[in-house]
């Protein structure tokens, strides 16, 4: 019965919060025009990040915010994040982060920082709560992209590249292999492809997905699985991967000489590529050979696979 009371009373509560909230919105559009090689930094506090690069002149960029609170005023809360716009050199900045820091009772927030631009600009893009997502040929230039606890996709192309979250997903397809790419999230899965001459990528308890690497590479996972495929691997490229506790299969062309050792604590290893096992089958040698790739793979309780295609 107390918990009846409970339940009951909180659901009053529920309901007199909204009865008496008040919702403020804001909306604002401002251009630039951008220069050649420069960047375009975007700082926001809870928004959603979204970028469109397409041919164009001008740098246009849309905001959108609403706040609802109670007993606060929104009208003075939506104040303190309504964005600051700064042409600073060849970077534009754009900063939509609360002023005071400090709010009272109830309150909920959403919000957009929409981007369309050219190519040719690095892009700079950071939220502490929303998704960020980029889609086109940023033209060469390079693509940073870092958001709290909201997930990260990434479709085009970036020279070099780093996408990371807290707790969400990150998903980054590209259509020509980049420089480097480094991929990072707190809980949630990596799914890279695309490509990249230099390819890093962890997650603290997810999966890491990779297609198309044509390089070094280093994965990490605390407790999920790894699974990686290589175009080709360049003659003395090293591919170190680890997972606390999950599985590792490793995909590479066939006339590739690999070298390193596989090594797993009490799961199954099977390699196509020559070498011997030690260790109740629990370790694997690579034969080696000129210009051999490095390979060296752990996992505490995993199967480790290596494949040729």
């Amino acid at each position: 019965m107390r918990m009846k009371t409970i339940t009951l009373s909180a659901l009053a509560l529920m309901a007199a919060v909204g009865v008496l909230a008040e919702t403020a919105t804001y909306h604002t559009v401002k251009s630039f025009t951008p220069k050649a090689g420069g960047t375009l930094k975007v700082e926001a506090a809870f928004q959603d990040i979204r970028v469109d690069v397409a041919p164009g002149t001008a740098v246009e960029v849309t905001v959108d915010l609403k706040i609802t609170t109670v007993p606060q005023d929104p009208k003075e809360i939506i104040k303190a994040f309504e964005p600051v716009f700064e042409e600073t050199g060849d970077t534009i900045l754009v900063r939509s982060k609360s002023k005071s820091g400090f709010t009272f009772g109830f309150s909920s927030s959403s919000g957009t920082i929409a981007v369309r631009m050219p190519p040719g600009m690095h892009l700079n893009l950071h939220t502490g709560s929303g998704d960020v997502s980029v889609k086109g040929d940023l033209g060469g230039t390079d693509l940073i992209c870092e958001t709290g606890s909201g997930d990260v996709k990434v479709d085009g192309t970036a020279r070099d590249l780093h996408a990371e979250t807290g707790s969400g997903n990150v998903a980054v397809a590209l259509s020509t292999p980049a420089r480097s790419a480094g991929v990072h999230t707190g809980s949630g899965d990596v799914v890279f492809s695309g490509g990249a001459a230099t390819f890093k990528g962890e997650a603290g308890s997810g999966d890491v997905t990779a297609d198309g690497l044509t390089g070094s590479a280093k994965m990490d996972t605390g407790s999920g699985d790894i699974k990686a495929s290589w175009a080709q691997l360049s003659a003395g490229a090293t591919v170190k991967t680890e997972s606390g506790s999950g599985s590792v299969r490793l995909t590479f062309p066939g006339s590739t000489a690999l070298g390193g050792a596989l090594d797993t604590g009490s799961g199954n290893i099977r390699s196509d590529f020559p070498g011997t096992s030690s260790d109740r089958g629990r370790r694997w040698a690579f034969a080696g050979g000129p210009g051999a790739g490095q390979v060296s793979v752990e996992t505490g309780s995993g199967d480790i696979t290596v494949l040729k295609k």
